[in-house]
């Protein structure tokens, strides 16, 4: 090595280096890529390479604790630390290098080199001189302030100016900007002597004053935060306020000094729109962080999410959870929002995906996903649903029952007869429709047809249209229409509108009107059972079966002598069994005495109106039946309800009772052990653990079978007054509390799957309802992040007549969230007029153009550059800082 200086350096470094970062050495001489890039280093080897005596051309080349002794004295190797490195070359010639640092104890040193300097005695004391550190700990160092600025870099070996790199812009070479190797406490020295024509002591002046006011900024922020922690109180009361009534952020200042006036104190700082955006999002976060605490105690979760649109134009997804609390309680609460990159099912699956992973939700935990059934989310070949089952083959989806609803409701019309019911049906649904287009148009006829609902006493109110697909409102609108005829006709004869008059006395617009009603009233109501948060299956499928024996009890087996309709068509009985008894019978035709006036009845066109309404009765039974079908999977929850445990039968024995008890659920519990109990494969060949262990299951059953039996038979033997029926909640609620105990943690997770199957997403229709009215055409600017964070503290912040134990907990923690966060900008947190001052970028940017272009510019082109320009003379810089100016 000594006869190839190029090599000898390369060497040196590389021993310098290994002593510095021997770990990160091994990796590079451990890596094939870095041993090329190491020899191309080093070298590679001469045709005649030299070797030492008494070795092989084959040989390695052994460089051992002796080549500290060739190094400079910089990187001398510690006392206890020896350095081994193997440097072979192959036939190709190809350096091969190997390298180890063995740690030494304290008492074994390096054997000292035999060599001696070149300047003999003096030379090894140079040597041996390195930094010392009571060169800043002493008197002289502590006066000097050599704390603030003097630093020594081990790994290059050289000492450095903290204050002459940030400010000593006019000397950028200078000898400790760039490092000083000379390391005596004379160079320190010089430096410190000569700092008015080296720039040191200017440099020093600035560093102190910017430290100083650095740390008195930072110990005044803390005390004003501290002293007006009771007036931040009452800044966050006021945002919590704003964010769960609606109101603006813009309202803020104004709260806050209405609140001042008051006599009340108030923090001075902080009153900005800025520092409420700051303000509500630490509410957030502290209402999400105990939200996403009480989700990763649930075994299992639900997902229920709607995509739409806000004012603004932007695509959102909203996605709300439901899981079990601790107590056993099942909760539906707000999740997201997520802003959409796109509409297509990759772009939601993403999103989803992304969202439960930030929120450091476990995918294996997902149970179930449920969707309004647009073709996106339902299709068959690459839907979200299909997307998701591959990712999770636990997982089931749902289609939101209330727009099976309405698809059935949907049906009912695209299914009409062609010759009557399309004819009788509709166009009366239609002049409904027109009636009330009528009155919402005009505010004159609003108020002529109010003040005669007053005078008869008639409480409709104002009259809503109706949606082809909405069984709601379309009740709404034939209710109103069929109470307010009375009012309608005195209106009409009033306004001397005789087609309208006509129209509304007709025989069968009043009758049909009145069996409308009357049909779409039960549908209403189960229209609104469907909408609940937490709908089960078995009552889901209980309501569509109540409400289909309803239709059919009352229009299609109904018997001859009983009249047909519900509670409207009673009323109109009378008058309609007089009409039809006194019609002639040539002509069947009569007259019709109802709301005190006359008019024709037709007996053919009443017998066409029964049949009419009969079908279309059975419409809807059939389309219920169509959009509901029955799922043997979701009806297999039904044996975890413990509280249909069959009872004890008169005259039966108790082994006949337990055989019978034993055999209670069975058939259902294998379909879901067959779905959970087993290992599943995704498409692509990957193998899912079962979620529940079949075994256990099945004898966890048993036992809790009896624990129910016990517990129905301590209520049985309660005092009267305090006997309760045990329901599915309630022995719900026993088993798992009990589930520790008594060995259910298997069963107890299989009735959490249950429990949070999301068939409806009604609940995520109100949050899009409830972002229109957060984000309105007044703030259409709003980001999705913001909005996020106010509808977390809408819907899942604590209301304001909450106990105050958790209103003021909230607080409390969003307080010292704020304040560990918060950063003093002055823009941001004073609402008043400060002074224009210049902005540091600028600044800034004009030293770094300095650095650049100072190698060869002389002193007076330094100080054009620097900004020290005529008047008139540097245009473009004016304007880069009028621009900066702008921008701050």
């Amino acid at each position: 090595a000594r006869s190839r200086p190029t090599r000898a350096r390369g060497l040196r470094a590389l021993a310098a280096y290994a002593l510095a970062r021997p770990t990160r050495l091994r990796r590079m001489l451990a890596s094939k890529t870095k041993q090329g890039s190491l020899s191309g280093w080093l070298g590679r080897a001469p045709a005649s390479t030299p070797v030492a005596a008494g070795a092989s051309s084959s040989d390695p080349m052994i460089v051992d604790s002796s080549l500290a002794a060739t190094m400079p004295a910089r990187v001398q190797p510690p006392s206890r630390v020896a350095l081994k490195l193997t440097l072979a070359f192959n036939a190709a010639g190809e350096l091969k290098v190997a390298a180890s640092v063995t740690a030494l104890p304290r008492s074994e040193a390096l054997a000292p080199s035999a060599k001696k300097s070149k300047h003999g005695e003096r030379g090894e004391l140079e040597d041996k001189r390195a930094f010392r550190k009571k060169w800043i700990t002493s008197e002289e160092g502590v006066k000097a302030n050599r704390k603030l600025w003097l630093r020594y870099d081990p790994s290059t070996n050289c000492m450095f100016c903290d204050a002459c790199i940030r400010f000593n812009l006019k000397h950028p070479t200078c000898n400790f900007v760039v490092g000083c190797k000379s390391i005596r406490l004379e160079r320190v020295k010089e430096h410190e002597c000569y700092g008015e024509s080296n720039g040191h002591g200017d440099a020093l002046f600035k560093l102190i004053n910017s430290t100083k006011l650095a740390e008195d900024f930072s110990a005044s922020l803390t005390k004003q935060i501290s002293l007006e922690s009771d007036g931040l109180v009452v800044l966050i009361k006021n945002a919590y306020w704003l964010s769960k009534e609606l109101v603006p952020n813009l309202k803020f200042a104004s709260l806050a000094n209405h609140v001042e006036s008051l006599g009340v104190k108030v923090s001075k700082v902080y009153r900005s729109r800025y520092a409420m955006s700051a303000i509500v999002h630490c509410l957030a976060e502290i209402s999400r962080k105990w939200r996403l605490t009480l989700i990763r105690s649930s075994t299992a979760f639900g997902l229920m999410f709607d995509e739409g649109t806000d004012i603004g134009w932007t695509s959102v997804l909203i996605v709300y959870i439901k899981f079990v609390k601790p107590d056993g309680t099942v909760v539906s609460v707000f999740h997201s929002l997520l802003e959409l990159t796109g509409k297509d099912a990759d772009s939601l699956v993403t999103a989803l995906v992304h969202n439960i992973e930030e929120s450091r939700l476990e995918l294996d935990r997902w149970a179930s996903s449920g969707s309004d059934g647009a073709s996106v989310m339902t299709g068959e070949l690459n839907g979200v649903g299909v997307q998701l089952t591959r990712l999770q083959p636990f997982m089931k989806n749902h289609h939101d029952v209330a727009h099976r609803q309405a698809l059935a409701c949907g049906d009912t019309v695209e299914s009409a007869s062609p010759f009557e019911q399309s004819t009788m049906v509709a166009d009366t649904e239609r002049d409904m429709n027109a009636i009330v287009s009528d009155h919402n148009r005009s505010c004159k006829r609003i108020r002529v047809l109010a003040a005669f609902q007053e005078k008869y006493g008639l409480r409709v109110g104002r009259l809503t249209h109706g949606c082809i697909t909405r069984w709601l409102t379309r009740f709404q609108m034939a209710n109103g229409v069929h109470q307010s005829i009375l009012a309608l006709a005195l209106e009409y004869e009033e306004e001397r509108d005789q087609e309208r008059l006509n129209l509304i006395m007709r025989a069968r617009f009043i009758v049909i009107a009145a069996y409308f009603a009357d049909i779409t009233e039960k549908l209403c109501l189960l229209s609104k059972m469907l909408q609940v948060d937490h709908l089960k299956y078995k009552l889901m499928r209980a309501a569509v079966k109540a409400t289909q024996d309803g239709l059919a009890a009352t229009y299609l087996g109904m018997p001859a002598d009983k009249f047909p309709g519900g509670i409207r068509m009673q009323r109109l009985k009378a008058p309609l069994l007089a009409a039809a008894a006194a019609a002639s019978a040539s002509t069947r035709r009569g007259v019709l005495n109802i709301y005190e006036r006359q008019t024709v009845f037709d007996l053919e066109e009443w017998e066409s109106m029964q049949r009419v309404m009969r079908t279309y009765a059975k419409s809807h039974i059939d389309a219920l039946s169509t959009r509901f079908p029955q799922d043997a999977f979701l009806e297999a929850f039904e044996c975890l309800d413990m509280g249909e445990l069959p009872t004890i039968n008169l005259g039966e024995t108790d082994i006949e009772y337990t055989v019978r008890i034993g055999a209670y659920g069975a058939p259902q519990l294998e379909v879901l052990l067959e779905h959970y109990g087993k290992p599943l494969f995704s498409p692509g060949g990957k193998s899912f653990t079962p979620i529940v262990r079949d075994t256990q299951v099945r004898e966890q059953f048993g036992r809790a079978k009896s624990l129910i039996v016990q517990l129905r038979g301590s209520a049985a033997s309660a005092p009267e007054h305090e006997r309760k029926e045990v329901t599915d909640e309630i022995a719900w609620a026993h088993l798992y509390a009990r589930r520790a105990t008594y060995d259910l943690a298997d069963l107890c997770e299989l009735c959490t799957l249950g429990l949070v199957q999301a068939l409806t997403t009604s609940c995520a229709e109100r949050g899009i309802s409830t972002l229109g009215q957060i984000k309105t055409k007044l703030r259409n600017r709003m980001k999705v992040a913001m909005a996020c964070d106010l509808q977390e503290i809408k819907l899942n912040g604590p209301a304001l007549s909450s106990p105050k134990g958790i209103f003021d907990q909230l607080i409390g923690e969003a307080l010292q969230l704020f304040s560990s966060s918060a950063r003093r900008n002055p823009s941001k947190s004073f609402s008043g007029l400060r002074p224009c001052k210049r902005n540091a970028r600028a600044i800034s940017r004009r030293a770094i153009e300095v650095l650049e272009s100072s190698g060869g510019s002389s002193g007076e082109e330094e100080d054009e550059q620097a900004g020290n320009a005529p008047a008139g003379g540097n245009e473009a810089g004016d304007d880069d800082e009028e621009e900066e100016e702008e921008e701050g």
